[in-house]
C-alpha cells in the first residue's frame, strides 16, 4: 500500500470539490455574509474561511463535527507558536538579568533604592513645609481675630 502526504492530496482534492460542488455537493451559508462556507463532499465537510481563505477539513465523529487544520494552517499554526516561544525565551533571558542585578532578593538594585530614598526625604521635607505654612497661616489669622477684638473693645 503506497502512502501519499496529505500536503500533496490537498491541492487535487480542494480541485475536485470546488468543481463538483455545483453538481454533487450542497453548499450552506447562513448569512450572504458569512465568514464560513461549509462545503459537502462524499468524506464528509470544508469549511472555508472566506476572510482569509483557509479551509479545514470536517467529519462527524461519535456525533460531534470534528475540523482538523489545512497543511498551510498547520504551518501558520506552528509559526505562532514557535514565535510565542522565542518571545517567551527572550523574557525569561531579561527576567534573569534583572534577577542577577537584585541579587536573586527581588530588592530593587542601589540606584533605585537611592532614588525613592531620595523621594522619600522630599516628600518629608513637602509635608514639613506644608504644616510650617498652615501654622502661620493660623497664627496670623489669631492675630487678626484678636486686632478686631481689641477695636471692637476700643469703640
Amino acid at each position: 500500500m503506497r502512502y501519499v502526504k496529505f500536503s500533496q492530496v490537498m491541492p487535487a482534492l480542494l480541485l475536485t470539490s470546488i468543481i463538483a460542488t455545483p453538481m454533487a455537493a450542497e453548499v450552506r451559508q447562513v448569512e450572504a455574509n458569512a465568514r464560513f462556507s461549509i462545503i459537502e463532499t462524499a468524506d464528509g465537510f470544508l469549511r472555508l474561511d472566506q476572510k482569509n481563505g483557509n479551509i479545514s477539513i470536517c467529519k462527524a465523529e461519535n456525533g460531534q463535527m470534528i475540523c482538523k487544520l489545512g497543511a498551510d494552517e498547520r504551518r501558520a499554526y506552528e509559526h505562532e507558536i514557535d514565535s510565542i516561544n522565542q518571545r517567551l525565551d527572550k523574557m525569561s533571558v531579561r527576567l534573569n538579568a534583572l534577577e542577577a542585578q537584585t541579587g536573586g532578593t527581588g530588592s530593587l538594585p542601589n540606584s533605585a533604592q537611592k532614588k525613592s530614598t531620595r523621594e522619600e526625604e522630599f516628600e518629608r521635607a513637602l509635608k514639613f513645609a506644608d504644616r510650617a505654612f498652615r501654622q502661620f497661616f493660623g497664627m496670623i489669622q489669631e492675630l487678626k481675630k484678636e486686632e478686631k477684638q481689641e477695636k471692637k473693645d476700643a469703640i
